[in-house]
């Protein structure tokens, strides 16, 4: 699953990239808004799912604490922006 959701993280910074260049219009906007906040939820149920799982095999410290704490901070966060985008 982590390939897919890579796949279309991959397609979602090429669509900033490419809305840096040339300026769509709203709908496509909010397309990819959704599309994009579809993507950081499934991040964020993968990460709490890699979590429960590193919790079920006992590693419990504090380096695997602040490395999840990172990666579910920046899934909430990308995907409050992308929620921003689509109400704009």
């Amino acid at each position: 699953m982590r390939t897919d959701l890579s796949i279309g993280l991959i397609l979602v910074i090429l669509w900033h990239i490419l809305s840096l260049v040339i300026s769509f219009a709203r709908s496509w906007t909010r397309v990819a808004a959704f599309s994009s906040a579809i993507v950081f939820s499934l991040y964020l149920l993968t990460d709490f799912n890699h979590l429960a799982q590193l919790d079920t095999i006992g590693l419990n410290d504090w380096v695997t604490a602040t490395e999840m704490a990172m990666h579910i901070h920046l899934d909430v966060l990308n995907l409050m922006l992308e929620i921003l985008e689509m109400m704009d």
